[in-house]
């Protein structure tokens, strides 16, 4: 296993491990005889539950015309799959006769782990969503408590506004 240099420069028969935000904001450069064979190819154990960062793992391996190529692996018990959808992968590999370990690969497939990926967005949205309500109404009560504050504070006659509070 080679790391790629301080110069970001990849260099034939480099294997570089990496996590899925890596290499954000630094071109990767394919050294001398690199592309000859290929290019990069980026290999990812599992599917993000982003698509987004799919799409920029594969964006890594084909920068300004350079070649490249992407694989991605992804298991029936995956978070991903898990809650999403491997019941009905299992059924359809048992009717195909596909057994354990077999690799799969169908548009079928792919396109129940992109709509996987969308819910998994939609639901991220929404609790950002829910968030950011939930902080317009925090915003809202603490502006009614600080013009409360503030009406006490700067109020000539403090002793006339409690008895109206109590009265309340």
């Amino acid at each position: 296993i080679h790391p790629i240099g301080r110069t970001g420069e990849l260099t034939r028969g480099a294997i570089t491990l990496a996590t899925t935000m890596a290499g954000r904001g630094a071109d990767i450069k394919l050294g001398p005889g690199v592309a000859d064979v290929g290019g990069l190819h980026v290999l990812a154990p599992e599917r993000h539950e982003a698509r987004r960062i799919d799409r920029q793992l594969r964006g890594r391996c084909a920068r300004q015309g350079d070649p490249g190529s992407s694989h991605f692996f992804i298991g029936l018990e995956d978070d991903l799959m898990r809650l999403f959808g491997s019941d009905k992968i299992v059924k359809y590999m048992e009717k195909m006769g596909l057994e354990e370990g077999q690799e799969l690969e169908h548009p079928l497939l792919n396109r129940s782990i992109g709509q996987a990926q969308k819910r998994v967005e939609q639901h991220n949205f929404q609790q950002r969503k829910r968030t950011l309500e939930y902080d317009d109404v925090m915003n809202k009560q603490r502006e009614v408590i600080y013009g409360f504050r503030n009406e006490i504070i700067n109020s000539d006659d403090v002793r006339d506004r409690l008895m109206d509070i109590m009265e309340e």
